[in-house]
């Protein structure tokens, strides 16, 4: 073989060698672009499909509900409650719903599983990740971990880009922080791989993907929901407490509330190992519900009172978040979906929690993609867990306002009782 073609042939090697890397560094789900490809948008499977991490509950000490608490005009409500002319459980049957639970005053009235899913069944947290995260939050600065809500984040979170310091750890708590949405589609159709909301997902080293992270305004002016926010706040607990978010959630709120089973946290890798903060916790419904139960009780000591009232009640001043969605309240207004518009327009945010202000109630949720919720109701002392796998054509909206209404309906009766 001639130099010149022994060269030829060299070049054509490189460039084969060059594309098979790239070709299977692409089609590898080890690579945010691989998984992109392979595993397409969020759905439910990602529970199998991340490593993960288990947090530890403690079989010797699972907390009990109590019995005969409600009264029969309370389970009638409960039992009678009629949404699109169906009972509770047949709209949870034919809307998606793997898992209904209700409970009064710390009792189970009604636990309901479908599709053939089980009270052992892994359910999906997905964004109910968030408010959990806030609860260790709390947690951290009722231990003295985190000096203030005030400070920037930049003093407990190392290499991230200078403007961070003026971000403090109320505006990540907020969705204030500046940092905007990419929302880059391909084809106007599917979220692009370089796009905030898969890189955010699906990169598989977080903690380095937060240092490219930037602002797009300034901080404190504009609520913008984004998951990078939350990534900065799991760095913030790993930093601060110096220990895994699953560890620190097992230790802290999992073993002391008495959970039944362990649940499950996934992973941005195997080999970096960081919980994703956003929407990688998994459990099951009843000990959803456990913990729903626990908010309620003025005598529960996993996080302060000063903290859990602070971080669920409005940070906005019904202003921003009400502005946000104000043009899809009046197109519900506009097709006569008045009920609808109002509890539109009753959204709050505080720390990763919704809330929803209306008739001089307050009442607040942990929410996820596909219709997870943990709405609790305090006036009323309701708590109703929903998991699914979708909404059954409708939204989280019409969830909220149907449970609304439920609580509502509870506390009705619970006045007339009173008053007989």
């Amino acid at each position: 073989m001639s130099a010149k073609r022994w060269r030829k042939s060299k070049i054509a090697l490189a460039v084969l060698a060059v594309v098979t890397i790239g070709f299977f560094s692409v089609f590898n789900t080890s690579t945010r672009y691989g998984r992109w490809l392979y595993w397409q948008d969020i759905d439910l499977g990602d529970i199998d499909r991340f490593a993960f991490r288990i947090v530890e509950n403690n079989p010797e000490a699972v907390s009990s509900f109590a019995t005969n608490r409600a009264s029969g005009s309370i389970r009638q409500v409960i039992f009678d409650f009629r949404i699109r002319d169906e009972t509770l459980v047949e709209f949870a049957a034919s809307h998606e719903s793997t898992a209904l639970i209700i409970i009064y005053d710390n009792e189970v009235l009604l636990e309901e599983y479908f599709q053939g899913n089980q009270r052992d069944s892994l359910q999906s947290g997905i964004s109910c990740t968030k408010s959990v995260v806030s609860l260790l939050v709390g947690i951290a600065i009722d231990e003295g971990l985190i000096g203030s809500i005030d400070d920037s984040i930049s003093e407990y979170v190392d290499g991230l880009r200078p403007e961070f310091s003026e971000v403090t750890i109320r505006q990540l708590l907020t969705m204030t922080s500046g940092i905007g949405d990419t929302d880059e589609k391909l084809f106007d159709v599917v979220p692009a791989p370089w796009s905030d909301e898969v890189s955010g997902y699906y990169d598989p080293n977080l903690r380095q993907l937060a240092k490219s992270f930037s602002l797009d305004h300034k901080p404190g002016e504009r609520f913008e929901y984004h998951d990078f926010n939350p990534i900065l706040i799991g760095m913030l607990l790993e930093n601060a407490t110096g220990k895994s978010l699953s560890d620190y959630l097992g230790e802290k709120i999992w073993q002391p509330a008495g959970m039944q089973f362990p649940a499950k946290w996934s992973l941005d890798s195997r080999r970096h190992g960081f919980e994703m903060p956003a929407t990688g916790l998994h459990g099951r419904a009843i000990d959803f519900a456990r913990l729903g139960a626990k908010l309620i009780d003025q005598n529960q000591t996993i996080v302060s009172r000063a903290w859990l009232q602070q971080s669920v009640l409005d940070q906005h001043a019904g202003q921003l978040v009400k502005e946000s969605y104000a043009a899809s309240a009046d197109r519900a207004d506009s097709k006569g979906a008045k009920e609808l518009a109002d509890h539109v327009r009753g959204l709050r945010y505080g720390f990763y929690w919704w809330g929803i202000e209306r008739e001089g109630r307050y009442d607040y949720y942990a929410n996820g993609h596909f219709g997870q919720f943990i709405y609790i109701s305090p006036d009323a002392r309701l708590v109703v867990v929903r998991n699914g796998t979708g909404h059954g054509g409708l939204n989280d909206w019409y969830f909220g306002n149907y449970f609304f209404n439920l609580a509502s309906k509870v506390i009705a009766a619970d006045r007339q009782n009173t008053w007989e």
